[in-house]
């Protein structure tokens, strides 16, 4: 009997393997990034940033939102066509980025004499890792979060592992990691394939076309996200460049803070899309005392910013101090944003959560550009903040309209599929 099977669906099963999976590659991969800027020179690891960010946004765009939709379909029902035929789709967009990605390195190697084919490794390593992570969505969606948590965490040892490795033997740092990645990415692909398909069935094919409709909420949201990483550049385009270091040290420093409640969010998604999940007044309770556990929390992460400035950034970067304690104080709103917006998509309330998203993007950019215009730096972690807030204040008005109808059958559970994707 399969894993899954013999145990019921538990939230803090899957939090715990999820934050210790996170954490554990977090750190794997700062100790990554580490020796890769040892052994390049500047203008080398510039280029590799580079790449790095566009396989970040890549791998969003190419996921068209399947991933998020396989693992409500599968927590709903273990035998929704929905699934086979999104892994299918994800598969045919798989070889058709991969495909798209080498020949745009070959062409530009040879129609621009620039060493582009260095990125292929990129591309490969960029399809293969969210092909993987698509087909494991399956037994996360079962309950079985330490097997996604050991893949990845073995995954980016694979890639330390062979950076290191491939440096040892005179390879250029940049290749090398391209290369890293890309081997360790197509082992847990095929890893993830062999695990998964003892788990699921063919099922009878349904229209690519209905699948991509139910997709799109949860792809729609999750690019508006993508596009917040938009800001350090308009901050720099308003403000300068200096400013734009110091708001972007405190964007990204704070971002590994989010990584817990980034995976109680995940945990929560498949336990709300379940046919007996009911948004109920102790759940509104549990993520208020979640907000005020945070908030403490945050309160104490500036107490201790100005050490933190001044022992690991150095006196250059004193001017992000309180850039840095604003990033924090908007931290716990930022988190119940992931947490809400976790249980609205799983009880169908998908296109809300994306709509007011991408509302909630195009607020957050001209509100940093605004504040960048009147105040630089911390004039736009404050305008970045305001709109964090009036996100989680939405989204928190939303569920409690939704928990004031609790004793009533969720909207989206019990229709059709057709009728679950469009929920608002």
């Amino acid at each position: 009997m399969a894993n899954s099977e013999r145990h019921a669906y538990s939230v803090k099963r899957q939090f715990v393997w999820a934050s210790i999976g996170r954490i554990a590659a977090a750190l794997i991969q700062a100790v990554t990034v580490v020796v890769l800027a040892r052994h390049a020179a500047p203008k080398e690891f510039g280029i590799f940033a580079a790449a790095y960010g566009a396989v970040i946004v890549a791998q969003a765009l190419i996921d068209m939102g399947l991933s998020t939709l396989t693992i409500k379909e599968r927590s709903r029902s273990r035998n929704s066509p929905i699934v086979w035929n999104a892994l299918r789709l994800n598969g045919r967009i798989t070889l058709i980025a991969v495909l798209s990605g080498v020949t745009l390195c070959i062409v530009l190697a040879i129609s621009t004499g620039t060493p582009s084919l260095i990125f292929i490794p990129y591309v490969i390593w960029a399809v293969a890792e969210r092909n993987g992570d698509a087909w494991l969505t399956i037994s996360f969606a079962d309950g079985d979060a330490n097997i996604n948590m050991t893949n990845l965490i073995l995954r980016r040892l694979m890639t330390l592992a062979g950076l290191m490795l491939l440096i040892a033997f005179g390879t250029a740092p940049v290749v090398a990691f391209g290369l890293a990645a890309a081997t360790a990415s197509v082992c847990s692909l095929v890893f993830a394939r062999l695990y998964i398909r003892r788990r699921i069935l063919p099922t009878a094919a349904v229209p690519t076309r209905a699948i991509l409709r139910l997709s799109f909420p949860f792809w729609f949201n999750s690019v508006a996200g993508q596009l917040r990483n938009l800001d350090a550049l308009i901050v720099g385009a308003v403000a300068g460049t200096t400013h734009a270091g110091l708001y972007g040290a405190g964007a990204r420093i704070t971002g590994p803070l989010r990584l817990l409640p980034d995976a109680l969010a995940a945990a929560l998604l498949p336990a709300a899309s379940r046919d007996s999940f009911r948004v109920s007044p102790k759940l509104i309770r549990q993520m208020a005392l979640f907000a005020l556990l945070a908030t403490v929390i945050g309160l104490g992460g500036v107490m201790i910013a100005p050490l933190v400035v001044h022992h690991l950034l150095g006196t250059a970067y004193a001017g992000a101090e309180l850039v840095i304690q604003l990033a924090i104080v908007g931290l716990p709103f930022a988190s119940l944003v992931a947490l809400l917006a976790a249980i609205l998509q799983g009880i169908g309330k998908q296109s809300f959560v994306a709509g007011i998203a991408f509302a909630a993007t195009v607020t957050c950019l001209c509100a940093v550009a605004i504040g960048a215009l009147l105040g630089a730096a911390v004039g736009a972690m404050i305008g970045y903040c305001v709109s964090t807030v009036l996100h989680a204040a939405v989204l928190s008005v939303k569920v409690n309209a939704v928990a004031r109808d609790a004793r009533e059958p969720v909207a989206g559970h019990h229709s059709s599929t057709a009728r679950r994707g469009s929920a608002s």
